[in-house]
């Protein structure tokens, strides 16, 4: 018989619900002015609310919610934080109280609602309440009718929903009108994820913190100190001067290790969540197409859909044999071997044929496009694919058990790697792979456009080799020229130097350029030698690099790449800013800019930066044209202001002003 729990105790919301709180109370606290005072209170139901108060001239009261979806007047916990805001009133006549209402969740219509434009209740509210609604009176009519129509939710006692429902109806004009404008609706607010984020971004921009990775250290011990003080009886306050104490104090070990499991447990709980994500859209998809009989015969996995092969190889391409058996010597020396290149440089198909070199069983997994929590979470599910999990059992077992299933050495490729921070669910994953790695007759491939956290790097534990993507040389295009068919007379080093820088020894675009010259029938006269020199050969990249830059990049951030890329030469970060300044303004240049270091941007020696060639076409394409003209002069304003120019810096100049 199996045992049937009597109601829902699914703990993962209140778990979820109380890290969110946790991160909204560290951000409320990384803005507090000195000489105030914030204010935690930990409810009994914690899946349900989570307070932080703020004391100013007037307190602020926030509550949190960290479910998504949509939210409208009439959802019940909005309902319930309004006659909640009410009962504080009250209760507090004298005081001008406020009301903060921070959630996830973005505004959705209400149905049958009285509100002309917009429609949606609480966007409504919110130009009521920043005196920004055209026609004010009538909005404020239709607000008072939308929340004489919510119904009583069941956290709110009889006597205070009365109350409340005489104060909406009976309330005067200016009695309502004072209402509205003491609540504020917080609407699609960053998420679990995001909001950790967001904390990391802070202690950098705000200066608490001088790099990422301190920045991660210092979360981990505001994390602990909120949650401390949300776990304990009494007063809960903290304050700037608590601020400054906290982060000059080192966390012991028991904290960390505390840290570390509050971490790993909501890990778990997401992987969970997406799990179950996964499940519901399986049977959304199979109901829509079996609403006939036979739909107790569905049966729903699990896991995740993960292609464990490698891609298909092209038809035509280098067999780089040199670097091939470059690579393979390091992955001999090595448990772990991690392949770092920009966009288009090669990366994946290099691992490719370092497989295909060795007789190895390959499990592959691609992590394109996947922050770290669903890249880990890609990667337990391919590791549920081949290894059935037993209940509760740990990673590291599970690594173990796929060993003795397979007695000779076999390779695991991550492919594609997302930017890692030390801590992370995918850095802490890795981790415990390449320990076991170290143990069992397993090899670990990896991918990606960033180097691993330093930590990682240098890691005793087990041997790691970080490896840039070699460049073309001219034996590759040599080869190249051959199997695209080229004929003998142009089959020479001297080409093939000249195909090669003008392709900046980039494989994609060394492709792109030789099967332009197989288009134009190999006949390399002015035209096709000008087409190769100005780009025009990698016309047919440009619907791939477009959509691969918006699928990668933050609009701000695009536009910035496409003002880098009008230089022909590497610029310095306080370059980047003055072509940030040119209007329309980009705020943030330093931020925008480390997130495409890697995967758009090179980091050259001597701290300079160049966007990669791939750009340089859709960069010209989507800059508007006197924004293009502006960062042109910027640039020439910049190479003039370094003094002596030789000929080269007149020509680049002349070439920017003209």
């Amino acid at each position: 018989m199996t045992y049937r729990e009597p109601r829902d105790r699914d703990a993962t919301p209140a778990i979820r619900g109380f890290v969110y709180q946790v991160h909204q109370s560290i951000l409320r606290w990384l803005a507090l002015p000195e000489g105030e005072v914030l204010r935690l209170e930990c409810g009994e139901d914690i899946a349900q609310v989570a307070q932080a108060l703020s004391e100013e001239e007037a307190f602020v009261l926030e509550q949190v919610h960290s479910g998504p979806g949509t939210l409208t007047l009439r959802t019940p916990k909005a309902v319930e934080a309004l006659a909640n805001l009410h009962d504080h009133i009250r209760a507090n006549p004298r005081l001008p109280l406020r009301f903060r209402f921070t959630t996830v969740a973005v505004p959705g219509r209400e149905q049958g609602s009285p509100l002309q434009f917009p429609e949606r209740g609480i966007e409504t509210w919110e130009l009521v309440r920043h005196d920004r609604h055209g026609n004010r009176e009538l909005a404020l009519a239709g607000l008072r009718e939308l929340l004489q129509s919510g119904r009583q939710p069941d956290a709110i006692p009889d006597e205070l929903w009365v109350s409340y429902q005489e104060f909406v109806s009976g309330s005067t004009h200016l009695e309502f009108e004072d209402f509205v404008s003491r609540f504020e609706w917080s609407v699609g607010a960053e998420g679990l994820e995001g909001s950790e984020r967001q904390i990391l971004r802070t202690l950098q921009d705000d200066g608490f913190s001088a790099e990422p990775q301190e920045a991660q250290q210092h979360y981990s011990r505001l994390f602990m100190k909120v949650f401390r003080i949300l776990a304990s009886e009494g007063e809960k306050e903290l304050s700037a001067a608590i601020l400054r104490d906290c982060l000059a104090v080192e966390l012991s070990d028991v904290e960390k290790a505390l840290v570390r499991r509050l971490e790993s447990q909501v890990a778990v709980l997401q992987f969970k969540v997406d799990e179950n994500r996964s499940r519901i859209e399986q049977l959304s998809s199979k109901i829509e197409h079996q609403l006939a009989p036979g739909i107790a015969d569905l049966r729903i996995t699990a896991t995740p859909r993960i292609d464990l092969q490698p891609p298909v190889l092209p038809a035509k391409l280098a067999s780089r044999s040199n670097q091939v058996a470059d690579l393979a010597r390091h992955l001999d020396q090595a448990v772990w071997l991690h392949l770092m290149g920009t966009a288009g440089s090669g990366k994946t198909t290099l691992a490719n044929l370092l497989c295909l070199s060795r007789p190895w069983p390959i499990v592959w997994v691609s992590l394109r496009d996947l922050d770290p929590s669903g890249a880990s979470t890609a990667v337990v599910a391919a590791l549920s694919l081949i290894v059935k999990p037993d209940a509760g059992e740990t990673v590291r077992n599970r690594i173990r058990r796929l060993a003795e299933q397979e007695p000779e050495e076999f390779v695991l490729v991550l492919d594609d790697l997302p930017r890692l921070s030390p801590g992370d669910e995918m850095t802490v994953l890795l981790t415990i792979l390449a320990e076991e790695a170290a143990e069992v007759p397993l090899k670990i491939i990896s991918t990606g456009h960033h180097r691993l956290p330093r930590e990682t790097r240098e890691s005793t534990s087990f041997n790691l080799e970080d490896v840039t993507v070699p460049l073309l040389n001219e034996e590759d295009v040599l080869e190249l020229l051959e199997v695209y068919g080229c004929p003998d007379s142009l089959q020479s080093e001297e080409f093939a130097a000249t195909l090669n820088a003008l392709s900046r020894k980039h494989p994609l675009l060394a492709v792109a350029n030789v099967r332009y010259c197989e288009k134009v029938g190999w006949k390399i006269g002015f035209d096709a030698l000008l087409a190769l020199a100005t780009g025009e050969s990698l016309a047919d990249l440009d619907e791939e690099v477009l959509e691969r830059t918006l699928n990668t990049t933050e609009a701000d951030s695009r536009q910035l790449l496409y003002r880098m890329s009008l230089s022909t030469r590497p610029i310095t970060l306080d370059s980047v800013t003055a072509l940030a300044k040119v209007e329309p303004e980009l705020s943030g240049p330093a931020e925008h800019l480390h997130s495409m270091v890697g995967l758009w941007v090179q980091k050259e020696a001597g701290g300079a930066y160049s966007a990669i060639q791939l750009v340089d076409r859709i960069g010209r394409q989507n800059l508007n044209r006197e924004t293009a003209r502006s960062c042109h002069r910027v640039l020439a304003d910049l190479i003039i202001a370094r003094g002596r120019l030789n000929q080269h810096d007149a020509f680049v100049t002349i070439a920017h002003l003209t």
